[in-house]
């Protein structure tokens, strides 16, 4: 009868697993699918975004207020800190006061979560870092940082170049390549994580040479008179990386002002990241040579790791989305008429 016994048990084991990620016939469905009118318990998450105030953010608050819906088996509480840690740190102790089961976090800073980090876990919230990673030495205080993987997308620039010059019979010109790349918040994930990238590829072309580097914030106005300080400093620039669409198009502006040209058939090649509508119809127009996807549409993602989280799986403290790139041989017109940032 030992047999029979331990094929109950597992018979049982299986049913109660299948039920807690949303298949059984419990009436729990908990995996976001939406097929069911009601839910006998509801999971409870909080979002605490932040960041400065843009396309891409709204973009990325309404992708997460579509999905954790009633509808969809979540409850959805929401507090934008803008760019104040110390604001974000309030929402997080406030969620888990309030006895939430998952609190999603958009980190401004990646330094100084520890204390409240530790607060939260002692009462029972998870944590799950979006878009953002921190820099704390106890991982355990939070489930998971899920968003662009940075490192890979500045490897891929650069592979894409050693392609299109391989393309164009430049691959194996001993002549320097002249760089100039128009950075990022310096110090921030993204700026930090894409330039270990670009060190992976430009270690390999000893006759790359990196002639400026230099911060315009993320913004338009600035990238214009950064790249104007580059051409009036270097008699010779072949390609400049913009680490965002606004900035390219800064970079776009400065070479106009200098009746030079960026894109498939430019004086300059030009490489962005983000994919953003204005950059894609720059892709689009030839100004532009490639643009990388940094995707705010993240909530799919998260729903899927909460789920998992549920069910009592092991997850990686890294998860990546899935992004792509645009150049002018993508037809772009689809993309960007579905571009919402």
């Amino acid at each position: 009868m030992k047999w029979k016994t331990a094929a109950l048990m597992t018979a049982i084991c299986l049913a109660f697993a299948i039920s807690k990620i949303g298949l059984g016939c419990t009436g729990e469905r908990r995996n976001g699918s939406g097929q069911q009118e009601e839910f006998d318990y509801l999971i409870t998450v909080g979002m605490v975004q932040g960041g400065e105030d843009s396309a891409w953010k709204e973009a990325n608050t309404e992708s997460f207020q579509s999905i954790f819906t009633e509808e969809n088996g979540y409850r959805f509480l929401f507090k934008d800190a803008g760019n104040d840690q110390e604001k974000q740190i309030e929402a997080i102790r406030a969620f888990a006061e309030e006895g939430v089961d998952y609190i999603l976090l958009n980190p401004v800073a990646e330094m100084g979560w520890e204390e409240a980090l530790e607060d939260v876990k002692r009462t029972g919230s998870s944590v799950i870092l979006v878009n953002q990673q921190i820099d704390e030495s106890d991982a355990s205080m939070y489930e998971c940082g899920m968003g662009s993987n940075y490192e890979e997308q500045g490897k891929q620039a650069l592979k894409w170049l050693e392609d299109h010059l391989d393309k164009e019979d430049k691959a194996e010109d001993e002549e320097e390549l002249d760089i100039a790349m128009i950075q990022g918040s310096i110090g921030s994930p993204e700026q930090m994580e894409r330039a270990e990238g670009y060190q992976k590829i430009l270690g390999k072309h000893s006759n790359w040479r990196i002639v400026g580097q230099q911060t315009a914030e993320n913004d338009r106005t600035t990238a214009k008179e950064v790249m104007l300080m580059f051409l009036e400093n270097e008699d010779k620039i072949d390609v400049v990386i913009a680490e965002n669409d606004q900035m390219a198009m800064g970079v776009i502006d400065a070479l106009g002002e200098k009746n030079m040209s960026s894109g498939s058939d430019g004086d300059v090649i030009l490489i962005s990241f983000d994919a953003s509508r204005e950059g894609l119809e720059a892709v689009q127009e030839g100004k532009i040579n490639i643009s990388f996807e940094c995707t705010p549409f993240l909530a799919p993602k998260t729903a899927e790791i909460i789920q998992k989280l549920e069910a009592g799986i092991n997850i990686d403290k890294k998860q990546y989305v899935k992004e792509s790139y645009y150049d002018i041989n993508n037809d772009l017109e689809e993309v960007i008429e579905k571009r919402s940032y």
